[in-house]
């Protein structure tokens, strides 16, 4: 193909804008759509430096400084730029530079390749302006929800307060009961203040109270609380867990957590059946088994039972609003524990891991029958 004609067709067929100069940065050839773009003829154009008539108040410096170091160099580049037309018009260019060298491997041109990306950048800039006005909406839900948390936790207190108050003036007869109340209302006032600690800070984190506690005192006190729920069904439990076992972590969180999952048990489980939990200590983890016949889950609804709002209309359980694993899962999760269902021959077995490897601890005794796995769940 001879020069003239590869010329002619770079001149007027090629969709992109060329610019060819020479090695001083000097225009020495421009295609036809240059001319149409930036609206200025090549002979207006010839011999300057496309910087110098082609940039404006919203051209880049960092940009230029880029082109110009790379021209240095003797190195192409690509970039993205603003640029101006004669008549003030702003758009958008993608620019590939390479240099070309003569036998001597000295740069005898450069040669820029062009393409106007206005349309392109206009469409991204307002999906990045829908972007942050979302964000920003979502900004205010957020503070909006965290405003109407810490009032909503804030109202709790004062009955709370109250029924503590009352408690201390006129104790039942039933003393059992009322340390039993008054556990309960200081656990309710413990998961207040960090709910409402963790709103103020903003932070999307949850600070985690690390204290060293026993694992059966929980359970214990949460069998007493959640007695009337055990009678109505004639349920029984049973613990298989080491006296001496010890867990390093939030306590409020692991109560809460085992709370919902034996709320969970409570009302999945057959009538008069048995709940059954084991404890105990493997390497640096706490690992728990939470176990109970059912026969209102089945193994296909296991993968949705840690979304929220599931509820599978189990008898009596019109006030449950189908948080509880969900909860479970999120609580865990801040204490860095994990947690797996499965059903076996109707029986529903959670198994959970918690780490448990800062501070003194005391592993169970392996030789204790209560600290072996026990093969009946």
């Amino acid at each position: 193909m001879k020069d003239h004609r590869f010329r002619h067709i770079l001149k007027h067929h090629s969709q992109d804008i060329i610019i060819v100069t020479d090695k001083n940065e000097k225009i020495i050839w421009v295609n036809d759509w240059f001319t149409t773009l930036t609206e200025y003829e090549f002979e207006e154009v010839k011999g300057k430096k496309p910087g110098a008539f082609l940039k404006g108040k919203e051209t880049d410096k960092v940009t230029i400084k880029t082109m110009r170091s790379a021209i240095a160099r003797g190195e192409k580049f690509n970039v993205n730029v603003v640029n101006y037309t004669k008549s003030g018009k702003k758009y958008w260019l993608n620019i590939s530079c390479s240099p070309v060298f003569d036998e001597h491997n000295e740069i005898e041109y450069f040669i820029a390749i062009e393409r106007d990306i206005t349309t392109e950048y206009e469409l991204n800039q307002i999906k990045l302006n829908r972007l942050i006005e979302e964000q920003q909406q979502l900004c205010a839900e957020k503070s909006k929800l965290i405003e109407h948390m810490c009032i909503l936790a804030h109202d709790l207190k004062a009955p709370l307060t109250n029924i503590q108050s009352l408690l201390n003036i006129s104790p039942t007869a039933d003393k059992s009961a009322d340390l039993l109340l008054k556990k309960e209302v200081k656990r309710s006032q413990n998961l207040i203040h960090k709910i409402l600690s963790n709103a103020v800070n903003e932070s999307g984190k949850t600070d985690l109270v690390l204290t060293h506690f026993m694992p059966t005192k929980v359970l214990s006190h949460l069998t007493q609380a959640n007695k009337i729920g055990l009678t109505a069904k004639k349920l029984t439990t049973s613990l298989h867990c080491s006296d001496e076992l010890r867990l390093y972590s939030d306590e409020i969180l692991f109560t809460q957590t085992l709370e919902n999952l034996f709320v969970n048990a409570i009302k999945y489980a057959c009538y008069a059946s048995q709940i059954k939990f084991k404890i105990w200590q493997e390497g640096e983890e706490i690992k728990l088994i939470i176990s109970n016949k059912t026969e209102h889950l089945q193994g296909w609804q296991l993968e949705n039972l840690f979304k929220p709002f599931q509820n599978f209309q189990v008898q009596n359980s019109q006030n449950s609003n189908g948080m509880g694993t969900y909860i479970v899962q999120k609580h865990l999760a801040l204490i860095g524990g994990e947690i797996s269902a499965s059903i076996m021959d109707k029986i529903l077995r959670f198994e959970l891991t918690i780490p448990n490897f800062k501070g003194d601890i005391k592993t169970s005794d392996p030789t204790h029958s209560d600290s072996l796995p026990f093969n009946s769940i």
